[in-house]
């Protein structure tokens, strides 16, 4: 019996830079985050306080001029966040069980 592997697939290497950082919260844990490719913007949830953070990194390269766009306090304890662009809505998981919405009807471009 002969196996024969003709591995053809191309390796691709990647390197990390950090092209910048934000500072949402105040000593609290992130506990869920997402982003927006159509808008730029990123989502984090805090952990304690359920404190949700709105920014807009505005275009790539860009991301030390982030722009806070808001903070909106969910229930504390948020585990898990999702943003839909096409409902403008968040949805919160929370350690209690519970999923929370909540409607972004003022977020623009």
């Amino acid at each position: 019996i002969f196996f024969f592997f003709n591995d053809t697939a191309t390796t691709e290497i990647y390197t990390e830079q950090i092209v910048g950082s934000v500072r949402c919260v105040q000593e609290t844990a992130i506990r869920g985050l997402d982003f927006d490719n159509g808008k730029n913007f990123l989502f984090a949830s805090t952990f304690e306080d359920g404190h949700i953070h709105i920014f807009d990194l505005e275009k790539q390269g860009r991301e030390r001029f982030a722009k806070s766009m808001g903070t909106y306090i969910g229930k504390p304890k948020v585990r898990a966040l999702k943003w839909s662009s096409i409902r403008n809505e968040i949805y919160l998981g929370c350690d209690d069980g519970t999923i929370q919405v909540l409607s972004l009807i003022h977020i623009s471009e």
